[in-house]
């Protein structure tokens, strides 16, 4: 349920525009994620909010988000830009 709510808030969020609300739910996502052993979405995540950070011209956190991503997404087989 939480998961769910955090979705939800993050769409919300970015139809709203605000990019540091989508980061944070999406950080919240992650830790919701990662304790339920979903990698996939872990890493999904993690890249939302990445981008979201970017977009709040966050760049330290953001390039923490997206190289972990990254990182995670490789280690699961799958092939990353």
């Amino acid at each position: 349920a939480d998961v769910a709510l955090d979705s939800r808030n993050r769409h919300l969020f970015t139809r709203q525009n605000n990019p540091a609300q989508v980061a944070a739910a999406s950080d919240r996502a992650v830790d919701l994620f990662r304790s339920a052993r979903h990698h996939r979405e872990t890493a999904l995540a993690l890249q939302s909010a990445g981008q979201a950070y970017q977009a709040a011209g966050d760049a330290s956190r953001a390039e923490d988000r997206l190289t972990r991503a990254k990182k995670s997404l490789a280690a699961q087989g799958e092939k990353t830009p």
